[in-house]
């Protein structure tokens, strides 16, 4: 009877065991809640998709504190901090070194498409560019250490960078330079937004594209929750349901950019050479917006 009894417990204890959920630590660079950042319920998404296979789950979020720039969210992920941490960041060399990134472009690549904030007369020099050379002569507008820089530089443009955020806007609209580029998701916001900055116009006719990945990196030793939420974010696609919600999140602002009557100038991302192009098929195509 006795035996019979610890069998019985056993068999509890393995089966709460085995019903325990997935606790994973979700990271952002935002100040808004979890709840209204996009590429939380995306995960979700990738993690509801895969239950039946891999369990429950229970995402939690990091410490109540100040919130943490995009170099402490790598270096928790890199330290492996907290439990089963992920958070997004753009793709890089460097970063796919030091961390596992789940290659699924979770904006699906639409901030790889520039487009900008010009004044008055670059306005007008931008109607203008039919060819590669001459869009190479453009100056472009960026902000101190981005990446953009960096990847704008090795590519041939000359780029001027300034150190606030605010004071670009200002660059742009007094010809400090020919435009100031930003992601096709963010023009409207930023064209509402800064409508106290006088002669500041934005761009109609180009868009420069390079791959710019955004992924959920964990650290390299979550290697079975990075397979699951890869798994996820596939069948969640290919269902048609991460499309839906990128449209939520996304459209609206794109379709501002108008994109599909752009001249699109494509150039390759030199800081993501060691990374392969499987994640490609998944960015967003202008032409079906």
């Amino acid at each position: 009877m006795l035996r019979i009894i610890i069998l019985s417990i056993a068999i509890f204890a393995l089966n709460v065991f085995a019903a325990a959920p997935t606790v994973i630590t979700f990271g952002s660079g935002e100040i808004a809640p979890k709840e209204e950042i996009y590429e939380y319920h995306l995960l979700r998404l990738a993690l509801d998709a895969t239950k039946a296979e891999y369990g429950d789950y229970e995402i939690r979020d990091l410490p109540k504190g100040d919130v943490p720039t995009y170099s402490r969210l790598r270096v928790f992920a890199e330290d492996n901090q907290f439990e089963n941490f992920v958070y997004k960041d753009s793709a890089s060399n460097d970063i796919i070194e030091k961390l596992h990134g789940v290659e699924f472009p979770v904006d699906l690549g639409v901030t790889g498409y520039r487009i900008g904030f010009v004044s008055p007369d670059s306005k007008r020099k931008l109607e203008k560019i039919e060819t590669l050379e001459e869009l190479k002569k453009l100056t472009i507008i960026q902000g101190r250490g981005w990446l953009d820089s960096e990847i704008l530089k090795k590519i041939g443009f000359k780029v001027v960078e300034g150190g606030n955020i605010k004071g670009l806007f200002y660059m742009a609209a007094n010809d400090r330079g020919d435009i100031f580029l930003i992601g096709a998701n963010e023009l409207e916001r930023e064209w509402k937004k800064n409508q106290d900055v006088e002669y500041l116009n934005y761009d109609q006719n180009v868009c420069i594209y390079y791959p710019l990945p955004k992924f959920f990196f964990l650290n390299k030793k979550n290697i079975k929750l990075a397979e699951r939420i890869e798994k996820g974010l596939h069948i969640a696609y290919e269902s048609g349901a991460v499309r839906k919600l990128w449209d939520e999140y996304y459209g609206d602002a794109v379709r501002f950019s108008e994109l599909k009557k752009r001249k699109i100038f494509r150039f390759d991302n030199p800081l993501i050479d060691a990374l392969g192009k499987d994640y490609e098929r998944f960015v967003i195509n202008p032409e079906l917006l």
